[in-house]
């Protein structure tokens, strides 16, 4: 039982082919089975900002990759005004190449004060303007227009109307 504990199990909310929810395993998906017998085709990783090795795990993570990311070296403001582009570009290019649905889970937990992108300390003070909530809502917006694609032009035109940077 005690292996378990290196498994963490969470829940992917979409109907899978036959119905019902989905089993999402943070861990290596052929270790969960061998210790519980149960199937899971999602897998899940967390990508520390800049990690890129897309292409490598993706396909190691089931049917139905879950990838997580963080925003451990550089902030929300950053990533709205477009620091993090090449990131969120080699992203996208890694789910496009890889031809099957993903589920992207960008700066999960954004309320737990541990995360470094959180908007609030533990003791509930506000941070600084570069964690605003305000700053991981834009953030959020342009990582959900650039991961999940299409013409540069369109991008650029929800960008705009968001009043972000191109």
């Amino acid at each position: 039982m005690r292996a378990l504990v290196t498994v963490f199990a969470a829940l992917a909310f979409a109907a899978p082919a036959s119905g019902g929810v989905q089993l999402g395993i943070f861990g290596p998906l052929p270790r969960f089975q061998s210790l519980t017998g149960q199937h899971s085709d999602v897998g899940h990783v967390i990508f520390g900002w800049g990690q890129a090795t897309f292409s490598q795990l993706i396909p190691q993570l089931g049917e139905m990759p879950m990838i997580g990311f963080g925003a451990d070296t550089i902030t929300p403001l950053a990533i709205a005004r477009g620091g993090g582009d090449s990131y969120l570009v080699a992203l996208n290019r890694a789910a496009a190449d890889f031809g099957r649905p993903i589920y992207i889970r960008p700066m999960g937990e954004m309320n737990g004060h541990w995360n470094p992108y959180c908007a609030y300390d533990k003791n509930g003070t506000p941070r600084n303007v570069a964690h605003s909530t305000l700053a991981f809502r834009r953030a959020f917006a342009r990582i959900y227009l650039i991961v999940h694609g299409g013409p540069a032009a369109k991008i650029n035109g929800e960008l705009r109307k968001l009043k972000l940077p191109r």
